[in-house]
């Protein structure tokens, strides 16, 4: 998992937008979320995990990306052009997580957004998910 999590890590440093970048800890459901935003938290999965034998697992992992944003544009058919483009900015840096990771290699396997979910909230940050998904070969425990 130490590896998956570093690998994200270095792959997400190359979106310059994002102000914070960690591990999925649960910081966006407390009353005074400590990251800077835009941010992007980690959160990895192992799906499905299947023995191979002498202690060999083929893992489906599922990371999840979730980008935030404390978002106060507005984004209507009457905005302003250039308030609309200045609000539409999360768009591009949600664009720019996914080029950054999309087909991208884990030991082989190639890394496949699997959807993009906007989290409903009532506290107004913005906050979208962005799951990928791949296999590998975990000869950790051999």
């Amino acid at each position: 998992m130490e590896e998956i999590y570093l690998l994200f890590l270095e792959l997400l440093k190359a979106v310059p937008e994002l102000r914070w970048i960690d591990m999925d800890q649960g910081q966006l459901e407390q009353d005074r979320p400590p990251v800077a935003y835009p941010c992007a938290l980690i959160n990895i999965d192992y799906d499905d995990v299947d023995d191979k034998g002498a202690n060999i697992q083929f893992c489906n992992t599922t990371v999840t990306i979730r980008v935030a944003f404390n978002y106060t544009g507005s984004v209507s058919a009457k905005t302003p052009d250039l308030l609309l483009e200045r609000s539409l900015e999360y768009c591009r840096t949600i664009n720019k997580v996914y080029k950054a990771i999309q087909g991208k290699t884990f030991k082989g396997s190639r890394m496949k957004r699997r959807g993009q979910i906007r989290e409903p909230r009532p506290d107004g940050i913005t906050v979208v998910q962005v799951p990928f998904q791949f296999t590998f070969l975990d000869q950790s425990a051999a």
